[in-house]
């Protein structure tokens, strides 16, 4: 096993076997609450959860996030997790392609797991810094794999703290913009949930992205993960201190509320249950979802324990814009009538 595939599998562990969420900073969205109607004029059933996402009909707003793969543990995961989203109809992003694109027959994987998502998008992931090294090879190896988006993570405090990290980030932007010219395929650009500020946002979206995932603090904590790994004693005194660095989510879609009508925003990070969820869309993100969560609920009952939390997450988002007297998505998502800030005596301004 190569160093990149053993350190993938190690990540995997820790994310299942730890408690490697943040130690005080929260995701945001216990400050803020639906207003409830007690009269929508509209009957449960009437209620609409579709959505639409790269030429696909969703049948929820609700995205799986980047997983780990390339090693055994991963592949399978994945796999399943293809079949779950492809009959679910919910989006699918797949963990880092790094380990492929360094043993490049394994990446018949990749090819099988598209071949399994026909229903729904499929998004490969690779990292900023690698981005940069593989930039002559990528858009072969995209068109190769038929992806229907590319995601590049942002993670310089990852890179920082990781054992084997390249923080390495001058000629980030430059690097984006030239895959955004060489490729067809969307571009969504993220954060790998420590959070990205309105001012990235705003810089990504000036460099032409349509696709970001804001990935923000709260849910897991990719330092913790990676001071698990570290062996040196003062590195990781020296992770510790970044323990809860990070924007919640939710205060990152409350600030950049205004802007999800030009960019199309996904929203990650502690989102763990459907409630905060629903209140993710509501707050303007185009999908939701996590991680985590699914990588949990498939240690301990397999697909079929997935199945069952979208199912749940579905019927909460129901519930959520029926008691608010929403039809569909779009009436719900970034209504600033629907919900507001716990401590904010007015509605949204």
């Amino acid at each position: 096993m190569n160093g990149t595939k053993k350190r993938k599998k190690e990540q995997l562990t820790i994310a299942t076997e730890k408690d490697i969420t943040y130690s005080t900073l929260s995701d945001g969205f216990d400050w803020f609450y639906f207003i409830n109607n007690s009269l929508p004029e509209l009957n449960l059933d009437e209620t609409d959860t579709t959505t639409s996402f790269l030429e696909y009909k969703l049948e929820i707003p609700l995205i799986i996030s980047a997983i780990s793969g390339g090693e055994d543990t991963g592949d399978k995961l994945n796999m399943q997790l293809a079949e779950v989203s492809n009959d679910e109809k919910i989006a699918l992003e797949l963990g880092s392609i790094r380990p492929y694109l360094e043993d490049k027959a394994k990446l018949s994987i990749l090819k099988e797991i598209r071949s399994i998502c026909k229903n729904n998008p499929l998004i490969a992931n690779l990292g900023a810094v690698q981005v940069k090294s593989y930039l002559k090879i990528l858009p072969s190896v995209i068109e190769e794999i038929g992806i229907d988006c590319f995601s590049i993570h942002l993670n310089p405090l990852q890179e920082a703290i990781q054992p084997e990290g390249e923080p390495l980030y001058k000629g980030i932007k430059e690097a984006i913009k030239s895959l955004k010219r060489e490729i067809n395929t969307p571009i969504i650009v993220k954060e790998i949930g420590i959070g990205l500020s309105r001012n990235v946002v705003v810089e990504l979206m000036n460099i032409g992205i349509e696709y970001i995932n804001i990935a923000g603090a709260g849910g897991t904590s990719w330092v913790k993960i990676e001071s698990e790994r570290i062996t040196d004693k003062l590195k990781r005194e020296i992770a510790r201190e970044f323990y809860d660095w990070g924007i919640p989510t939710a205060t990152i879609l409350n600030e950049i509320r205004d802007l999800t009508k030009d960019v199309k925003i996904i929203a990650t990070g502690g989102i763990d249950r459907g409630i905060k969820f629903a209140k993710a869309i509501a707050l303007g993100a185009h999908l939701a979802g996590g991680s985590r969560i699914f990588v949990k609920k498939w240690t301990e009952g397999g697909q079929n324990a997935i199945r069952e939390l979208i199912h749940v997450w579905k019927e909460v988002l129901k519930i959520a814009m029926f008691c608010t007297g929403c039809k569909n998505i779009d009436e719900f998502r970034a209504n600033k009538n629907i919900i507001r800030e716990k401590y904010a005596f007015n509605s949204f301004t």
